[in-house]
């Protein structure tokens, strides 16, 4: 980049701040239109709560990630989940699924991730229910699923019926697109989910307590639990 273009430039503060803006105002839209997803929800937390089994989370690359993160919630919540790979899952590991019995949640924001969509079509998946969550309500994904939570919260140009889905227009600073506000609505989505299931379950503080020991929390909860 030439000087002239170094100076033209935004200074990285700005980018820094535009990025929060940009985030602050996903998540608001995705409050905002939350009537979308309220029944949506309402089955999900329902039949993740009357499964016999446990809900496994799937996903790839930064979805994986938050994936991972919702699973590691609701386990400390005292909700049996755990994350599985789906590429591992065709090498083997798709052992640990428990036909008819566990819920499945898969994350994609493009509802079009290869990995993904082979998981989904495998025969102990499919004896499943199958919850996606998603931003692209034409994607192959949704269609793989029996309940779709809709992480959207930009023009993604969902009214698209062919071609690819462009996420570029949802992301924090669109001349890079890399993951940024549709990991964070995910990750939001996520724990708006974690936090109805455990309400609905009953599920007090005290759970929490036992099942994080360690860490400022473990310090901290005990102290809440006397003085309260």
């Amino acid at each position: 980049m030439t000087s002239a273009g170094l100076d033209a430039a935004p200074a990285p503060e700005n980018v820094a701040h535009a990025v929060l803006v940009h985030e602050a105002r996903a998540l608001a839209r995705l409050a905002d239109k939350f009537a979308q997803n309220h029944m949506a929800m309402q089955r999900a937390v329902n039949v993740t709560r009357a499964a016999r089994g446990k809900l496994v989370m799937v996903g790839v690359g930064k979805s994986g990630l938050i994936a991972r993160k919702i699973a590691s919630t609701l386990t400390s919540l005292g909700t049996p989940a755990f994350f599985l790979h789906p590429v591992e899952a065709l090498h083997g590991d798709i052992g640990v699924v428990q036909p008819g019995h566990d819920v499945v949640m898969a994350l994609s924001y493009s509802g079009e991730s290869p990995e993904l969509l082979t998981f989904m079509r495998l025969p102990q998946v499919q004896q499943c229910v199958r919850v996606v969550m998603s931003a692209n309500p034409n994607g192959r994904l949704v269609a793989l699923g029996d309940i779709w939570l809709d992480c959207g919260c930009s023009i993604e140009v969902p009214e698209a019926t062919s071609g690819p889905f462009s996420t570029s227009l949802s992301e924090a600073w669109p001349d890079i697109p890399a993951p940024t506000t549709s990991t964070t609505t995910m990750l939001a989505l996520g724990d708006a989910f974690s936090m109805a299931l455990t309400h609905a379950k009953g599920i007090q503080c005290n759970t929490f307590f036992a099942n994080h020991p360690g860490g400022n929390l473990g310090q901290v909860l005990p102290l809440q639990h006397r003085l309260s």
